[in-house]
């Protein structure tokens, strides 16, 4: 599936979610962004953070998801090369994996 694509569904799931438990998306996405805010950390590193995160929970829309967040933190094609090694180092054959992907879906999404 195509990064947009995958970026489409999560658009809608997340909007049917709003409609169904309003109040607890809402907090939700409160939480999420008060953590994404800079604090000892750059909202770059935590961007990186999470994406690593979310590559060794094999959650493609999540990883495209949070791609698209890293790459508008700021996060260079080489810093997602750095992480993928990381992600090999620490999570192996499967981590090879999530980082071909994350590669893949950085050229799409960045049209690099």
């Amino acid at each position: 599936m195509q990064a947009q694509e995958l970026l489409k569904m999560l658009e809608e799931g997340g909007d049917g979610l709003q409609q169904e438990i309003p109040e607890h998306m809402e907090k939700f996405w409160s939480f999420a962004e008060k953590v994404k805010e800079e604090g000892k950390l750059t909202p770059k590193e935590k961007s990186l953070i999470i994406l690593a995160a979310v590559a060794i929970k094999r959650c493609e829309g999540c990883m495209v998801n949070n791609l698209q967040h890293a790459l508008e933190a700021g996060v260079s094609r080489e810093e997602l090369a750095e992480l993928c090694s990381i992600l090999m180092l620490v999570d192996g054959g499967p981590g090879f994996a999530s980082s071909a992907f994350l590669l893949e879906k950085f050229k799409e999404l960045s049209n690099d």
